[in-house]
């Protein structure tokens, strides 16, 4: 019986070791794309923002001209890995707004400190390059 309770401890153990580790050395890896973003370029001066929480959703402020006029559209968002370095990020018009929904394909770039998003809906064949804040 005692040499049974010395193998589970050395195994509960060694789990112990290696949670610990993983917590304490590397944050256990979080996505990459978590974050806070901005465009690296400006519209009338001003930077689209992307803020990504661990959740796997956030909020994105996306600048646009109408008719002229420069138009602030606020996004809840809700994102995914999509592969390695790839993300797939839904965002959806608060408000009454369907219309301008949209969805980006992302690719890590750099060191993880740049993001490339192909968009769809009305961003069809826009590029969207993003600079972690």
């Amino acid at each position: 019986m005692e040499e049974k309770w010395n193998d589970r401890t050395r195994l509960l153990t060694f789990c112990a070791a290696m949670l610990s580790g993983c917590i304490g050395l590397t944050g256990c890896a979080q996505p990459a794309i978590i974050g806070d973003w901005e465009s690296s370029e400006q519209l009338g001066g001003q930077r689209d923002e992307l803020e990504l929480e661990e959740d796997e959703r956030g909020a994105a402020l996306i600048w646009v001209t109408s008719e002229g006029r420069l138009i602030a559209i606020e996004y809840d968002v809700e994102w995914r890995e999509d592969g390695t370095d790839r993300y797939e990020v839904d965002l959806e018009c608060d408000g009454d707004c369907a219309s301008l929904d949209f969805t980006m394909d992302c690719e890590m770039r750099g060191d993880d400190d740049e993001m490339k998003c192909d968009a769809d809906g009305i961003f069809n064949n826009f590029e969207f390059e993003w600079e972690r804040r």
